[in-house]
């Protein structure tokens, strides 16, 4: 065949001595008719699907130049090849192979590597097919899980169920924003595999139904995010703290989180699994970054998660926690009244955040928390329990009183 492509293989370990490497390499009909008759009576397609083939393959190939006469031999009709040369450790090196050979390899291999491809690639395929975008090198941590999220309307609990969502979990939405929240059931398309329960975290017969709800919709649950929190006002001074206002605090942050623990526990003993998440903050690990009922509240989740975790490790529970520096949503500037939360008030925030920072050139985002979340929902951290896991980039290592490194 004039001007047929060649291509050279660089080192080709898997066949020890010549013969062998001949037999395999060089056409013979009964290793490759089964599957090559169709593409070996077209040569453009062949020869196409040769060059496609080495590129997948590409770690056991490289293209060579075209053929000339001297290296391939036609003598009567038939093809004859130059001798393969050997090196002294038994690998092929530097030995030309007709683009038939290298079909007939690249079909061996598909065959006998079947079950991996069906593992790791038609699974990408089917997410691909269906929209669902995930980092190429992840899988659905959470096909087959339940979920549930407080304060998932809005922020960074918006973000987890978003994300929750396309790692193959069905979740349920707990808040009291209601609009928010059917909002981002329709944006994730009416998929029936999210659902939206208004609920107040502080009632616990409320939250009793938030989880029966699931239950009943989903026939499982799997995982609890409790979510839901605020930081008050940022009164500065201990003597002007609004002991009312302070009540708020503790009872939304602290109260609701525990009953949530509470409330998980009850469906995940039976199960003997299960996974419950709690959002703290920086202010957890340190003083001076928040009012006084905020950093009070975050610290007593991380001791709520560490003597929870303690009490259903038994059961196969694990209890954590995610506490996040400063993070660009609307609990940020609740304190401030609605017409004040301006382009430039968002600005100076970020400012402020960026300033203090111990990690620079990187804003901490939702969805680095909603990513935190994912790993300690999922199987991926099977064995990670009690831990308050800082998103903080090395904010609460810092003595900030004594910057010696500034």
């Amino acid at each position: 065949m004039e001007g047929e492509a060649m291509f050279r293989v660089d080192e080709f370990h898997h066949c020890s001595n010549r013969k062998n490497l001949q037999k395999f390499f060089f056409f013979r009909p009964p290793y490759i008719s089964p599957y090559s008759f169709f593409f070996l009576s077209s040569p453009s397609l062949s020869l196409s699907l040769s060059f496609l083939l080495t590129i997948v393959f590409k770690e056991r190939f490289q293209v060579a130049p075209f053929s000339s006469s001297s290296e391939i031999l036609h003598k009567r009709g038939r093809r004859k090849e130059k001798s393969p040369v050997m090196s002294t450790s038994g690998s092929l090196t530097n030995t030309i192979i007709p683009h038939q050979s290298i079909l007939a390899f690249c079909f061996y291999e598909l065959l006998t590597n079947l079950e991996s491809l069906l593992v790791t690639v038609l699974p990408r395929v089917v997410l691909w097919k269906l929209k669902l975008v995930v980092k190429s090198d992840a899988l659905l941590l959470l096909l087959g899980k339940v979920a549930l999220v407080t304060g998932g309307a809005s922020g960074i609990g918006e973000r987890i169920v978003v994300l929750f969502h396309r790692h193959g979990a069905k979740v349920c939405i707990v808040d009291v924003q209601e609009e928010l929240g059917q909002r981002l059931c329709e944006s994730l398309g009416g998929d029936c595999n999210v659902s939206f329960f208004r609920c107040d975290v502080t009632v616990e017969d409320d939250m009793c139904r938030a989880f029966d709800f699931t239950v009943d919709k989903f026939g499982a649950l799997d995982i609890v995010v409790n979510n839901a929190g605020m930081s008050g006002s940022p009164t500065r001074d201990i003597r002007n703290v609004d002991i009312t206002e302070f009540g708020k605090v503790f009872d939304l942050n602290v109260k609701g989180i525990f009953i949530g623990m509470k409330h998980a526990a009850r469906i995940m003993i039976p199960r003997a699994r299960g996974s419950i998440v709690s959002l703290s903050s920086v202010a957890s690990a340190i003083g001076g970054v928040g009012p006084h009922a905020y950093t009070g509240s975050k610290h007593a989740i991380v001791g709520l998660t560490k003597n929870v975790a303690a009490e259903l490790g038994a059961h196969g529970i694990r209890v954590n926690c995610v506490s996040p520096y400063a993070v660009a949503t609307q609990l940020a500037l609740a304190h401030l009244p609605e017409e004040e939360r301006t382009e430039d008030a968002w600005e100076s925030f970020r400012a402020f955040v960026g300033t203090h920072a111990n990690l620079k050139g990187v804003e901490l985002t939702a969805s680095d928390v909603a990513d935190t979340v994912l790993y300690l929902s999922s199987d991926e951290a099977r064995y990670i329990s009690g831990v308050n896991l800082m998103v903080d980039g090395g904010f609460s290592c810092v003595n900030h009183s004594l910057r010696v490194f500034r």
